[in-house]
């Protein structure tokens, strides 16, 4: 191996070395930008097992609340055909 050789050998290398050191810097930034994914994604789904509670514990109050005016509306209905039928005038 004569010098020129050598000379472009090591610029060869050189050269290796740089693309290694920039696929190094990269991949490390691909790597800090999944943890950083990875934390939002953990905190999304914390968030969504709170709403999740949350609508559940609501829910039934919700219920509650339709099935009671659903009582009060049949009652009122009820009496107002009772009311009809003491009254034919009505």
């Amino acid at each position: 191996m004569d010098r020129k050789e050598f000379e472009a050998f090591l610029a060869e290398n050189q050269t290796l070395l740089e693309r290694s050191e920039k696929m190094i810097q990269t991949m490390e930034a691909l790597e800090k930008a999944n943890d950083e994914l990875r934390q939002e994604l953990q905190a999304a789904q914390e968030n969504l097992k709170t709403l999740k509670a949350n609508l559940e514990r609501e829910n039934p109050q919700a219920d509650d609340g339709l099935r009671q005016a659903r009582e009060r509306t049949s009652n009122v209905l009820k009496l107002l055909d009772e009311v009809g039928e003491r009254r034919p005038d009505m």
